[in-house]
């Protein structure tokens, strides 16, 4: 009876968990198991961001940079004016679309293109088995090349514009729409949230880092991982709190947050 109640008791808390996040149209990959489970990829961040850092609803405009088929995009709409969302991929960017308009959401644009540190074009390796894996700087053996439009964010958006969260998630080109980007970010203290990967590339991330507290970021989070992190991941419990940074060599860092 002990362990019927505790199944019982964990599958309605999955259910309710699901709940909070929009209906969305999905690709047939990895990202589909994460939809059934979590209600929504990477929704662990999505709550962080709604609990910890987006205390004031509908106010500025978010910035989400390798949109993806819209996770963030659509679960987190309705703190913000204005979403901007950017994403190069074809496929993805209908199901974007589709996404967007199932929902009713009047405050969500569509950027289709590439985001770095010059205007210009570049070759993206798209993934069919793991549209979250396209890369312009990772080559896959099944990609598919697809060439993309690149624009700097200092470029493209308006001074006049208050940019309240800027989400870069572009498998391994992060830096270089950081560099096309300082002005932006000098002139509002926009929450970021990008990946941080030192087990490819240590330097990268180190400049990373150094680049944002250029730019006058001096706090940096990441999710808390306890002593029972991998027994609750494995479970699907989530651990919602934070913690402080530390950039150490050969971990991947999902998601790491930055406030001035």
């Amino acid at each position: 009876m002990f362990f019927y109640r505790m199944i019982t008791s964990w599958l309605l808390s999955k259910f309710e968990q699901t709940r909070k996040f929009r209906k969305m149209y999905t690709f047939p990959d990895k990202a589909g198991k994460h939809f059934w489970i979590y209600g929504s990829w990477e929704s662990w961040n999505i709550e962080i961001l709604k609990n910890h850092f987006l205390p004031n609803p509908e106010n500025g405009v978010f910035l989400d940079i390798g949109a993806n088929i819209g996770c963030y995009t659509i679960n987190l709409a309705d703190h913000f004016q204005e979403v901007w969302s950017f994403e190069p991929a074809p496929i993805a960017s209908a199901i974007l679309y589709a996404n967007i308009e199932s929902n009713k959401l009047g405050n969500c644009k569509i950027i289709n293109k590439g985001v770095g540190n010059k205007t210009g074009t570049e070759t993206l390796n798209i993934i069919p088995s793991n549209s979250g894996m396209s890369s312009i700087i990772n080559k896959h053996s099944e990609s598919v090349d697809v060439e993309i439009d690149i624009i700097m964010l200092d470029e493209f958006i308006p001074a006049t514009i208050k940019i309240e969260l800027v989400k870069i998630d572009i498998e391994g080109f992060e830096l270089e729409a950081l560099l096309g980007a300082k002005e932006m970010l000098k002139m509002n203290s926009a929450v970021v949230q990008l990946e941080l990967d030192t087990t490819s590339d240590m330097e990268k991330s180190k400049e990373i880092i150094t680049l944002l507290r250029d730019l006058g970021y001096k706090n940096f989070y990441q999710r808390k991982r306890g002593i029972f992190y991998r027994v609750l991941r494995r479970l699907y419990i989530q651990d919602l709190q934070i913690e402080n940074f530390e950039l150490q060599s050969g971990k991947f860092y999902q998601a790491v947050w930055a406030t001035k």
